[in-house]
């Protein structure tokens, strides 16, 4: 040890004690000699200016006297840099400083009493009091911009954190919970007004459910990291001042490498589970569930208060089946060439059993989607046919020559040649057959001209794909010329007249309580409806004010009285009919029609095409199970080659066996 270190250059008097282990210090800049009093056999006597006095004590452990001035007192960086090396040019201590805080710089000294926790972190993160030479106020600057950056950082990781929660939040609250008094001193929005709801803020589809159900978690980690990254910081900060008073520098080579690694982690976690959930969000079409309404077998037999369906529901004999929806919006003339999204959203048509295609028969929106004036809602229906039969011509004609050379080749029919190529599009050979008689084509596959092949894919289209024409927005005044145009142009049996947004404004009040509304139904009852038919109550719905039911009342008139209802639902039902779809009513048992140990009855149904036979409704009820017979309503035995009919054979009980 450098004595340069034990000696003051003011020293009047200097007690020195070498315990056997440890050394203790004590120093003196008065006239009156300091004393440091040990636990020991021995006593310490002064000794002369300069001189030192070596004594055996048995205890390592001083105790200091407290100077009278408590303030502490910190050197400049140059100063604490000299002595830390061992130079003599110590700098000259103040008299008022504390001897322990000397004892706590001088990292030779360790035996003085261990300072408590919170006297620790006062000399860690308190303030300090440098000399401003060379570049002490440059270094500390620094280390506060560098901590200003660490604030951004996590500041900027909160931000995303909110926008995140805030994007995926579900916020059902403004339509699900608006309370009565809400909607009658706010009033609802105008009754047959465009802006009234815009149908995809108000359609939940099952990919856009699961990410806002991980919004919540994900914008919460995001947060977690940036609360991280500001104790980093902050740590970061007060670590390097530590040190730089100290004459270093703690490279920040692992703190980096930290929120590096967590960021990283975190950005790749939330790419993987949005594609996970949706790959192709942009592109795939939206899916929802529809419900097809039919008559209930329970009605049938007057059994309607045990009928609980497992999907779906059934009130007074009226079933809703569940259908599931996809929504293809986004077609745009020339998207067999590649406009738009192109053959993507064509090639989500081919899943579909049939279409239904909304057009705005108000024209005010083209075929691009933008808001007109005037526009022929008629070009629509042309343009949108035309584009799935040139998309299935340009699949077709690509590999034409193949084609033909291999029907020469294996000498196949027709019907068998061409369902090779449809298959893909969900076509049977049945459909094929269908489409080739429609339009009586004899001549041989091999001699067929351009204009054949598009006849066939024309006759194609129109077997496989029935469309039903939904003529939307029926309430609005440039309609009625339209639909007069497009009803000279389709068949009959394919046009709906629908207000869907009749429809939600309905169902929107039956669900608040003003109204009793049956979905699809002509009628709807009001609190003075239900009065006027002798119940006192009102069937407990609430009073509309005056706006409310004006709106109600035009509602009527416009839509309802007119049209025979808004149209929305029928829009599946005319679907249905055009498939020719008929309710099958599985059941275990076709005495009680449960279908387990309990009392519920017709808890299953399944839709089929017409001429299905019950073999074919077995096979898609029981898959490959073997079944050993067939029982009908009453335990009659059926045939698997019975076709299946409204009323007739639509109830059935297979028993599986050999």
């Amino acid at each position: 040890m450098d004595s340069s270190d034990l000696t003051h250059p003011n020293a009047k008097e200097v007690n020195a004690s070498f315990p056997t282990q440890r050394s203790s210090f004590s120093y003196s800049s008065g006239n009156e000699p300091r004393r440091m009093s040990s636990f020991g056999t021995q006593k310490h006597a002064p000794v002369a200016p300069g001189q030192e006095q070596l004594q055996s004590v048995n205890e390592s452990t001083p105790i200091v006297k407290r100077s009278e001035s408590s303030r502490r007192q910190y050197h400049s960086t140059d100063s604490l840099r000299n002595r830390d090396s061992g130079s003599g040019d110590a700098p000259r201590k103040d008299s008022t400083q504390r001897d322990s805080g000397d004892d706590h710089q001088n990292p030779q000294s360790n035996s003085a009493p261990k300072a408590s926790w919170y006297s620790r972190m006062a000399d860690r993160y308190g303030s300090l009091e440098l000399e401003n030479k060379g570049s002490v106020a440059r270094d500390h600057l620094a280390l506060e911009r560098t901590f200003l950056a660490w604030l951004r950082t996590s500041l900027a990781f909160a931000s995303i954190g909110i926008a995140v929660t805030q994007l995926f939040r579900l916020n059902t609250a403004s339509t699900g919970n608006t309370s009565g008094a809400e909607a009658s001193s706010h009033g609802l929005p105008p009754l047959l007004s465009p802006p009234f709801y815009d149908p995809a803020a108000i359609r939940a589809t099952s990919t856009s459910a699961r990410l806002r159900s991980i919004g919540k978690p994900l914008g919460t980690t995001f947060i977690g990291v940036a609360i991280l990254i500001l104790l980093v910081g902050f740590h970061r900060y007060f670590e390097s001042q530590y040190w730089i008073i100290r004459g270093k520098f703690p490279a920040s080579r692992g703190s980096i490498a930290l929120i590096a690694f967590v960021a990283a982690a975190l950005i790749i976690a939330a790419l993987v589970v949005i594609l996970a959930i949706s790959p192709n969000a942009v592109e795939d079409p939206q899916r929802a569930i529809g419900y097809l309404q039919i008559e209930c077998a329970c009605q049938r037999f007057n059994i309607s208060e045990k009928c609980k369906p497992n999907y779906g529901g059934c009130v007074d004999g009226r079933r809703s089946v569940p259908i599931e929806l996809l929504d293809v919006a986004g077609l745009v003339p020339g998207a067999h060439q590649g406009r738009g999204l192109g053959n993507k959203f064509l090639d989500d048509l081919r899943h579909a059993d049939a279409l239904i295609h909304v057009v705005d028969v108000s024209g005010t929106t083209d075929a691009e989607g933008k808001a007109t004036r005037g526009y022929d809602p008629s070009q629509d229906i042309e343009w949108l046919r035309s584009e799935i039969v040139r998309w299935v011509l340009g699949n077709l004609m690509q590999k034409w020559g193949s084609i033909k050379r291999r029907h020469v080749a294996i000498k196949s029919t027709a019907v068998d040649t061409l369902q090779n190529q449809f298959s893909g599009y969900g076509s049977t050979t049945s459909i094929v057959a269908r489409c080739l008689d429609r339009i009586g084509l004899k001549e041989p596959l091999e001699n067929w001209s351009e204009e054949t092949i598009e006849r066939v894919v024309e006759s194609f289209i129109e077997e496989k794909f029935p469309t039903v024409f939904a003529l939307n927005k029926i309430d609005h005044p440039d309609a009625d010329k339209n639909i007069s145009k497009i009803a000279k142009m389709q068949d009959p049996k394919s046009i709906v007249l629908c207000s869907a947004i009749s429809e939600v404004f309905l169902r929107r009040l039956a669900k608040q309580n003003y109204i009793k509304y049956i979905e699809g139904s002509e009628y709807l009852d009001t609190r003075e409806d239900l009065i006027d038919m002798g119940d006192p109550d009102g069937g407990g719905l609430k009073e509309m004010d005056e706006k409310l039911k004006n709106r109600v009342e035009n509602l009527k008139d416009m839509v309802l009285y007119r049209f025979g209802s808004t149209g929305v639902v029928q829009c599946l039902t005319r679907a249905a009919e055009l498939l020719g779809l008929v309710p099958v009513f599985p059941v275990r048992n076709v005495h009680t029609f449960a279908s387990g140990a309990g009392s519920a009855v017709f808890r299953d149904c399944v839709l089929v095409k017409k001429n299905s036979t019950v073999g074919d409704v077995a096979h898609k009820v029981m898959g490959d199970v073997p079944i050993s017979y067939i029982e009908g309503v009453g335990g009659i035995r059926v045939s698997e080659d019975e076709i299946v009919q409204v009323g007739r054979h639509d109830v059935l009980s297979f028993k599986p066996g050999r």
